[in-house]
């Protein structure tokens, strides 16, 4: 079978959360409120722009108080956002947000979706945004979730009448809903989905209001509320010990690359439901009227009857006890008609059953990162820790079709384990974010089937599935394989099993400036995935205008090993690619890099991406020779500024405080690190002096919420939410005299070419005129904002705040930033 098919498969049939890491193990009365919601049929829809944009609140209410089958569509990845625990942004930071919103729902017991629709930074208007994602496309993706997730209620987190009055993004999504809401209903309309899914009403659609639309809880409070359902979104569950709001604090604290952790809160607190259309509910109950008993389905009365008997007989000291009758219902639900809940159903099923019996059941593998053909050493561990009757019939590798027979009686509590071995096929495919395996566009990820869109993240390749007799019904339950290991600061690690090439490539020079003629070395590491020692090839694949030296490597050794190469720059001003590759013997081409990103609050992330970089060729100066950089929220610049020669030394608060500062010719700050260092009021003082001395000191951009200190600027400064989203906009240059606009390089208008997804942002607002303004940026429709980069002297020295997104255009090789950059670094020699 074709790897391409196998994929598809799975993706028909991974739920929408699904593990790639330990599954949790419930509690007693956590058994028992998963039970509540086996006899809930109701489905919920909460839509929104990004992740950290949802109510977990409401996610958290529904899926805990209602018992609801509750999702939350963000129709981004967050890839434009910032990353305030690491260095990771467009893609990459996607990659991290995905995991923080499957974390997220993990906690308040939600399910996650997505479109294709990239976060491709701020958006002032929706018409922007909907152009840029391809409105079609992305109504599609909603029509398609719809249509999977069958609502009874659809809830948006924007109001969709107020285009212009916030994020584009925000209002984007909330009028793709509203017109989403009708169309799902109608076969003729993406009639290409009706192979996987069938047409579906939704019964009602909210707007989640609060205060904030309304500019103040005291307008709030004016408002007319009579078309709005007051939800008390406060409760308390005795079950699980925990408030209602205490879980959604909790679920929204996993948005950590964003700084959204929060403190639960306990009591009663008013959510706000604004019918917008459909069956208008009657008083504040925004579900009344709707039946979500089992009776609601064709032969439910029966499966009612057997389930209203479960959770009357539960035994919260022996939940083993419960499995029989839970297996008998599973069957009669396997039995029914279809309907639009029995696969949801059946799967809470197999759940209960198992948390009931106490069953642990996993296959390990000795290695996380397998290579397609390899065999693969492996165990699996069975114990019936809960005194059911279980039989364990056999474990089976999917997509596989190894069988390993079991035939074993599972006594309480005494596990069996057996090591076996498997082939993983040569075609098996590699492990990597599904939406990153091939380029798309500015706005919209490239899918290659249809019928993934949606889905979280892409699901485990390799599945056991355990055959197993319970109570004498005949049961299978599928599990993710897994790697464990032993880590001394943490103990007990799961990682995803992972399928990796044989060679991956990386270069490890992110960016290579060239003057002309210049000779630079490239250094490219190879990593042999296999213990086979073979001599291919590596080569690069240049650009024109380019030689090296030499044209080619024998790899020698398995493992990892660098090799460098010697590249000669072109003539003239251009920014080119280079990727490099191995060429095996046998004619396979491996080309990939792979990336690990690793927090202890995701799992292991592993994500494949074309083993190139970025070569400029450029007359650039600076006078600058030894700069200082405070990293704030986390950048790359400082090893951009080592690129072209400037010496960049990593510096802390307390190293500002006691260092000699008079050995650098600029300080910089990275981004947000008014916000993210609590101890920078303590060093700006001495960062102070270092300016007046006669030194450049250099703010990058920060947010006016949650700063450390006020006292960062020797003049009046009060940052606002300004910015310039648009990274096309017009540039005029308002003191082309100004030395930050000619010394050491000449800025002109050609120089804000090609910038990436924003001019700047968090500009600001007010600011005393002893700061000079020298360069002013406009988004459509808009005046021009002067305060994107501030320069004033102050003492003997400069001091320079910008909101200009170095921290993207650097990376991304903007010849401009870099020659712009490097003029304000140059400030302290501009006079002399």
């Amino acid at each position: 079978m074709r790897a391409d098919i196998w994929i598809w498969i799975f993706m028909l049939s991974i739920p929408l959360n699904s593990l790639s890491q330990r599954p949790p193990e419930l509690t007693s009365a956590e058994i028992y409120h998963q039970i509540e919601k086996l006899g809930t049929l109701a489905n919920v829809l909460y839509i929104a722009a990004h992740p950290d944009d949802e109510n977990t609140s409401m996610i958290s209410y529904f899926s805990n108080e209602r018992h609801y089958e509750t999702t939350y569509l963000s129709l981004t990845r967050g890839d434009g956002g910032q990353n305030l625990i690491g260095s990771e942004i467009g893609p990459l930071l996607g990659v991290i947000r995905t995991q923080e919103l499957l974390a997220a729902r993990r906690i308040d017991r939600g399910k996650q979706m997505f479109t294709r629709a990239v976060d491709f930074g701020y958006s002032k208007h929706p018409s922007e945004a909907l152009e840029m994602w391809n409105k079609e496309k992305v109504l599609y993706d909603v029509v398609w979730a719809i249509r999977k997730t069958k609502p009874d209620i659809i809830v948006n987190r924007f109001d969709h009448r107020s285009p212009g009055s916030t994020h584009g993004h925000h209002t984007g999504s909330a009028m793709l809903s509203f017109e989403a809401f009708d169309l799902a209903a109608d076969p003729e309309v993406f009639p290409e989905q009706l192979q996987w899914v069938e047409p579906w009403q939704p019964g009602r659609l909210f707007f989640n209001t609060s205060w904030w639309f309304y500019g103040s809880q005291e307008k709030f409070e004016e408002a007319e509320k009579s078309g709005m359902n007051a939800v008390n979104v406060g409760v308390y569950y005795p079950l699980l010990g925990q408030s209602n709001n205490e879980i959604s604090a909790l679920s929204r604290s996993q948005h950590r690359c964003q700084g959204f952790g929060q403190i639960g809160s306990r009591g009663e607190e008013l959510s706000y439901l604004e019918f917008l259309k459909g069956e208008q509910p009657t008083g504040d109950d925004p579900a009344s009227g709707l039946n979500t008993t089992w009776s609601r389905v064709e032969g439910g009365d029966k499966i009612q009857a057997v389930y209203e008997e479960i959770k009357q007989n539960y035994d919260f000291q022996n939940p083993a006890a419960s499995t029989a009758a839970l297996a008998n219902m599973y069957y009669m639900i396997k039995e029914m008609p279809d309907h639009p809940y029995k696969e949801q159903k059946l799967a809470e099923c197999l759940e209960l059953i198992q948390a009931c019996s106490g069953l642990f059941l996993e296959v390990r593998l000795e290695s996380h990162r397998l290579v397609p053909g390899q065999k693969v050493a492996a165990k699996y561990e069975l114990i019936n820790r809960g005194g059911a009757s279980v039989k364990a019939q056999a474990v089976e590798i999917s997509p596989l079709g190894k069988r390993y027979e079991v035939g074993q009686v599972l006594e309480k509590n005494k596990g069996v384990e057996r090591s076996f071995s498997f082939v993983l096929p040569e075609n098996a495919p590699y492990t990597n974010p599904y939406w990153l395996n091939q380029p798309g566009e500015v706005g919209l990820y490239h899918v290659d089937s249809l019928s993934w869109i949606g889905m979280p993240e892409t699901p485990s390749f390799l599945q056991a599935r355990f055959y197993l007799d319970i109570d004498g019904a005949t049961i299978e339950i599928e599990r993710d394989l897994v790697n464990v290991i032993n880590r001394p600061e943490r103990g007990e690690v799961y990682r995803p099993v992972e399928i990796v090439p044989e060679y991956t490539v990386s270069i490890q020079n992110p960016i290579l400036f060239f003057q002309e003629g210049e000779t630079k070395t490239l250094t490219v590491r190879v990593q042999n995935h296999t213990d086979q020692w073979s001599q291919d090839t590596l080569t690069l694949d240049l650009p024109d205008g380019f030689s090296v030296s030499p044209a080619y490597y024998l790899l020698e050794n398995n493992g990892q090993t660098n090799y460098h190469f010697s590249l000669t720059g072109s003539k003239g001003t251009r920014k080119q690619s280079l990727t490099a590759e191995v060429r095996t013997r046998s004619g396979k081409i491996y080309n990939q890099s792979l990336i690990e990103i690793e927090y202890d609050h995701i799992p292991l992330q592993t994500v494949l991406q074309p083993a190139s970089t970025t070569l400029v060729t450029l007359q650039v100066e600076s006078t600058a020779q030894k700069v200082g950089y405070i990293q704030g929220a986390g950048d790359d610049i400082p090893e951009f500024l080592e690129e072209i020669g400037i010496e960049t030394k990593g510096l802390d608060v307390k190293a500002v405080m006691q260092e000699d500062l008079s050995q650098y010719d600029a300080i910089v700050l990275g981004i947000r690190a008014l916000n993210t260092i609590e101890e920078i009021g303590q060093g700006m003082p001495s960062l102070m002096e270092y300016t007046k001395n006669g030194g450049t000191l250099v703010l990058q951009y920060n947010t006016n919420h949650a700063l450390n200190t006020n006292d960062f600027s020797p003049y009046p400064l009060e940052i606002s939410r300004d910015r310039v989203a648009d990274e096309h906009s017009p540039v005029k240059i308002v003191d082309p005299d100004h030395p930050v606009m000619h010394y050491p390089n000449r800025i002109t208008s050609e120089d804000f070419e090609d910038w990436v997804q924003e001019r700047g942002l968090y500009f600001p607002g007010k600011w005393s005129d002893d700061f000079q303004t020298v360069v002013a940026f406009q988004d459509p429709d808009e005046p021009f904002l002067e305060s994107g980069l501030l320069v004033a002297p102050y003492g003997k020295g400069y001091y320079v705040y910008t909101g200009i997104s170095f921290f993207r255009q650097l990376p991304a090789g903007v010849t401009g930033a870099f020659k712009l950059f490097t003029n304000i670094l140059s400030l302290d020699q501009a006079h002399h």
